[in-house]
């Protein structure tokens, strides 16, 4: 499953999307999450809401690759399977 997501990139302060797959994206995002808990408590707010969303959406995401998989198959089968 490959995730989009911007990414400030830290040499000049820009946004950027980056493309990643999500076990590998996971550990960063959290990292960024961990980093938040020290900022004032209005952003850790509008965060906590971000984070509800985003990890909302990743659910649904996941909760979807059993079915693309099976509908996958279907449409390639294995040769000899």
């Amino acid at each position: 499953m490959w995730w989009e997501f911007m990414q400030t990139d830290t040499s000049n302060g820009r946004e950027q999307l980056t493309k990643m797959c999500g076990y590998q994206a996971l550990p960063l995002y959290l990292i960024e999450v961990i980093k938040a808990s020290n900022r004032p408590a209005a952003e850790i707010g509008v965060l906590r809401g971000e984070i509800d969303t985003n990890m909302s959406n990743i659910a649904n995401g996941m909760r979807q690759v059993p079915s693309m998989l099976a509908n996958l198959m279907q449409q390639h089968p294995i040769i000899g399977g």
